[in-house]
């Protein structure tokens, strides 16, 4: 506890109890707050430390806090470090973890990434209305974003993390691994050249479809106990092909929609599966990596 933290808190307390103690002792309390908040400013470590216990000692012996009092206080310092952590992770950072490989290589299948979604404009809480302001996503950038509304993406609303590279109102055509843009190549970034980053068309004649997750519970005889989570990947069809991304096929993205592909696009079930991800759906940037130790590395 910092000494101003405790000097504010004594002073609260002889101020609500000043009435009910002697005036030799709130002289005295006040006394003490005094020199610790003169040691605070000029005095030494030796000097502070003795003011400091003087006031602790008075706290103890005059100022003590009832029970109620002080689950109300730890109640409240919870609830209150909560509260910042929700609004943090709401507004402006949250972690993800990656749970498939449709972005190798730019990342790894357990890597852990931070988004920041404030980039983007902060959205009203269980909605995907944005506040304050609107900034608009640009070609290339790694984003995640909810499946809601996309029902060929997933069977229920999921995290998917992807490289955004159609605008609104755009033509693409992918062709030779490169993605054109009315009619122009799009350069990709270099980093991208670099780890050799090859757009494949959408395969033909397969069924679109999309990964489902096991989890196992065996309930003991004293217990519940939780069993390692099995991933088993089913492609489940539901008579649904691919629409997007073929070869020598142009296709434009609806205003207030963009295209997503993973970079690992040859395994990767994305926008030229279950088309275009609506801009209200979309969380944020992925920046960074942090996690695993030999990974940590900002995402481009």
């Amino acid at each position: 506890m910092s000494v101003k933290h405790i000097i504010k808190e004594t002073r609260k307390q002889l101020k609500k109890k000043r009435a009910v103690l002697d005036d030799q002792i709130v002289k005295k309390i006040e006394k003490d707050l005094d020199e610790l908040e003169k040691q605070r400013k000029s005095g030494g470590k030796k000097k502070l430390t003795a003011a400091r216990n003087r006031v602790l000692e008075d706290n103890r012996q005059y100022l003590p806090k009832k029970l109620p009092q002080v689950i109300w206080e730890y109640f409240l310092s919870i609830g209150t470090a909560i509260l910042i952590a929700m609004c943090i992770r709401h507004f402006i950072v949250e972690p993800f973890k990656i749970p498939s490989g449709s972005m190798i290589p730019t990342l790894m299948i357990k890597d852990k990434i931070v988004v920041n979604k404030f980039i983007y404009g902060p959205k009203i809480p269980f909605t995907g209305k944005r506040f304050l302001w609107k900034k608009q996503p640009k070609r290339w950038d790694i984003v995640v974003f909810t499946t809601k509304g996309l029902e060929k993406a997933a069977d229920y609303p999921k995290n998917f993390v992807k490289r955004l590279v159609g605008l609104p109102g755009e033509e693409l055509e992918i062709k030779d691994g490169e993605i054109y843009v009315n009619g122009k190549l799009a350069p990709k970034p270099e980093a991208l050249q670099k780890r050799g980053i090859y757009y494949t068309y959408a395969p033909v004649g397969r069924p679109a479809g999309f990964k489902t997750y096991d989890y196992s519970i065996d309930i003991g005889f004293l217990g519940i106990h939780w069993l390692p989570k099995v991933y088993t990947e089913r492609f489940i069809s539901k008579g649904w092909t691919w629409d997007y991304g073929f070869e020598g096929q142009k296709f434009t993205v609806p205003q207030g929609h963009y295209f997503m592909l993973g970079d690992n696009s040859g395994a990767s079930y994305d926008s030229r599966g279950w088309g275009f991800v609506p801009y209200e759906n979309i969380k944020g940037k992925v920046i960074c990596i942090w996690w695993p130790p030999g990974r940590v590395r900002s995402a481009r």
